[in-house]
């Protein structure tokens, strides 16, 4: 019958009397002040979210003048920004919220105007189309074109680019401003340049005027993966074949003698190719392909679609190679995402670029919390010392046995005031032995015993997606009954999210089931004893239909303003976070609200709707602050941290929930008395639980006090609505 929750202290110490009101009610700050130990040291960048098949861009980001590092990943279509601190990169997330909203497929960093800042060249649905920057002390962009023309046969076209491409945008002729390589649109087995004709118009580099100069750019033709024909056309009925998966093209000049060399990746294909241009600015020529680049020893070699780019961020002056590949999924998860940031150092001398040995193959992953690909948080105290610990399942890793997944589990180390994690395991309850895939974790009393278990769905080797758990059989921590999780009586469709949350207060955990297709279920416990048992008590819960712009639904409830109430929080394929107040209303009297306004990324700014990019995961734990903070698994592999900002409250809807005890100091029995049915947890001034309450039948409960050692305790009291009230007690015996 009650909703418990575990909360720090300070946090209950300065709850605020106020109510929800209008739509600041709600909100929330990208922060990253959370220290986080890995196994290897402390974690840079621990809450960054991960990288899967990553483009990189350097721009100034705090106007400081010196060039930050942009990061869009292609699988979530998510940006992500560091700043430079001269050694390295520092991940501050609040400058994602500067770039435009709608980034899709691929993002590319140049500067169209020489005004000495990074414009933005992206996918639009019929090309390509630019964004200015027109920064001045803050971040800020202009759409400029969209789409982008170009001269065809004296008639101006769009300029297309397949979504699946990542175009090369560069000086290709040497004369100031920014041409554009792209694979041919149609029977695309060769290159298209498109002149950038601002010079040669008017004298300067301002403009978007284009116009298709070569349809066969460096006269050589990609006739299958790894196969080019040079001076002729591909052995094929027409000479020619359709655009056949994605390319990806890189320029630079290796010698520097004014030719750009270009660097070529296929989507079939598991490495890239290098070709010399033995031509010159105006007339690229090609005579051969090398395909171990940038070095036979450790050369580019992804299972699929290799992405290059060019930047210097090891801080020498010579940019380097990084390569990441370029897929929009991992299908049948071939592609190994806890690794897929190579890095490969400019070590050349004046006059020549040369990438030799690969430095490593987690560039910046290497400084985050990083599961590969989608990340899913969950928080119990696993010990017994009264902080919330983080527990994190992925999608998996493709290894010899197969895909395997795994639970991570960081330990809360830090005080009341502020958590600390370290991984003390990466494969907690020695999940990857059962070679499932696809953990996506959540802790609730299943039983109604009052102790929190752990409930999981995951997917076989066959691919059947089902629901585990294990029983907890601590009173104070997390231990499990059996070694082997149980199975539940419950199928879903693989991309749904379970969600195990006491919903009618019976107290025992029902399902908020996700679905892939966007519609949120409400599956109340019908279990008896130890039959677990499901009944679908509403299909359409809050509301939540099917919606093709907002599948991969992910449900969490918690009471994340401290008002005595759950709120129910989703993410989906938009990116977009929504939190809905007074879904379980029993009698429909007060109104269903629903936010998604919720990101303050710059202090007294708008809020601004969040961007965390597709297939979220999120959990609530007080970690330190005077509200839960959100923790998000990113598809990406990592986590992201949210600040909670929002107007806290206690039990507006009702009389609000009080406790006293008496006598105080104690020194024999001690009685509480609260106002509504609660439980009671007792902690030392370290912060430690050490005792636990059942269920109090009535409004009154006691303790002997002789059980505790002489000294200071906080007595924190949760009501059946959730409603929390601390009282310090001293202890003389």
């Amino acid at each position: 019958m009650f909703v418990k929750y575990l909360l720090g202290i300070p946090a209950l110490l300065t709850l605020s009397m106020q109510t929800l009101t209008g739509q600041d009610s709600f909100k929330f700050g990208p922060v990253t002040d959370i220290p986080v130990e890995g196994q290897n040291g402390p974690l840079l960048n621990a809450w960054a979210g991960g990288l899967n098949a990553a483009q990189f861009g350097t721009i100034d980001l705090n106007a400081d003048n010196l060039e930050d590092l942009c990061v869009f990943d292609r699988t979530t279509n998510k940006v992500s920004t560091f700043i430079n601190t001269g050694s390295g990169y520092q991940y501050q997330p609040q400058f994602e919220y500067f770039f435009p909203e709608n980034l899709n497929s691929w993002m590319l960093l140049a500067d169209y105007n020489c005004d000495g800042k990074k414009d933005i060249f992206t996918n639009t649905t019929f090309g390509l189309k630019v964004y200015k920057n027109t920064s001045t002390d803050q971040l800020s962009f202009e759409l400029q074109v969209d789409p982008l023309l170009s001269e065809n046969g004296g008639q101006m076209v769009n300029l297309q680019v397949s979504s699946s491409d990542i175009p090369a945008i560069s000086d290709v002729d040497g004369d100031g401003d920014l041409d554009i390589l792209t694979f041919k649109f149609v029977a695309g087995n060769s290159i298209e340049y498109h002149q950038n004709q601002s010079m040669e118009t008017g004298g300067n580099c301002d403009l978007l005027q284009f116009k298709l100069v070569d349809s066969k750019w460096g006269d050589f033709e990609e006739c299958a993966c790894g196969e080019y024909v040079f001076g002729e056309t591909c052995n094929e009925p027409g000479g020619r074949r359709q655009h056949a998966g994605g390319k990806s093209l890189l320029l630079f000049d290796q010698d520097h003698d004014g030719a750009m060399e270009l660097i070529f990746g296929d989507e079939f294909c598991t490495n890239i190719a290098f070709l010399y241009n033995e031509g010159d600015a105006a007339n690229a020529l090609f005579n051969n392909a090398v395909l171990d680049f940038p070095n036979a020893d450790n050369p580019i070699d992804f299972f699929i679609f290799p992405g290059m780019f060019m930047e210097d961020v090891t801080f020498d002056g010579n940019k380097d190679l990084i390569a990441s590949p370029g897929v929009f999924e991992n299908f049948g998860m071939a592609v190994d995402f806890l690794h897929s940031s190579y890095l490969y150092p400019n070590d050349g001398v004046a006059g020549s670029e040369v990438f030799s040995a690969l430095q490593t193959d987690q560039f910046l992953q290497d400084q985050m919390v990083e599961l590969g690909e989608s990340a899913s948080p969950a928080f119990i105290d696993v010990d017994g010392d009264g902080d919330d610990d983080l527990i994190v399942g992925n999608r998996g890793i493709r290894n010899n046995n197969g895909v395997v997944s795994s639970f991570q589990l960081y330990e809360n180390n830090g005080t009341l005031d502020q958590a600390s994690f370290k991984l003390v395991s990466s494969d907690y309850l020695d999940l990857s032995s059962l070679l499932l895939n696809t953990l996506k974790p959540s802790f609730a009393d299943l039983n109604g015993n009052g102790r929190k278990d752990l409930l999981f769905s995951a997917a076989n080797s066959s691919g059947q997606t089902n629901i585990y758990y294990f029983l907890n059989q601590s009173d104070n921590g997390f231990e499990p009954v059996n070694a082997l999780p149980q199975l539940l009586d419950f199928v879903i469709q693989a991309g749904d999210s379970p969600y195990f949350q006491d919903i009618n207060l019976d107290g025992k955990a029902d399902l908020l089931l996700g679905r892939r297709t966007g519609r949120l279920e409400y599956w109340s416990n019908a279990s008896v004893g130890s039959n677990f048992s499901f009944e679908l008590t509403n299909d359409a819960f809050a509301g939540i239909i099917d919606d093709s712009f907002r599948r991969e639904l992910f449900p969490m409830a918690a009471d994340i303003n401290n008002d005595g109430q759950l709120e129910l929080v989703t993410t989906d394929a938009t990116g977009v976070m929504r939190v809905y107040t007074n879904f379980i209303d029993p009698d429909g009297i007060n109104p269903l609200e629903m936010f998604e306004y919720l990101i303050e990324p710059v202090a007294n700014q708008p809020l601004l709707r969040s961007r965390l990019g597709r297939g979220t995961a999120v959990a609530a734990a007080n970690l330190g602050s005077q509200l839960p903070h959100l923790v998000l698994g990113s598809r990406q592999g990592g986590l992201f941290l949210l600040e909670n900002q929002s107007i806290p409250g206690n039990n507006p809807n009702g009389e609000n929930f009080t406790m006293e005890l008496f006598p105080n100091p104690g020194d024999g029995q001690v009685t509480l008395r609260g106002n509504q049915h609660f439980i009671y947890e007792i902690y030392n001034s370290q912060g430690q639980r050490v005792m636990e309450s059942l269920p109090v039948p009535k409004n009154l409960a006691g303790f002997d006090s002789r059980l505790l050692a002489p000294g200071i305790y906080l007595i924190n009291g949760i009501s059946i609505t959730g409603a929390k009230y601390v009282q310090k007690l001293i202890v003389i015996n």
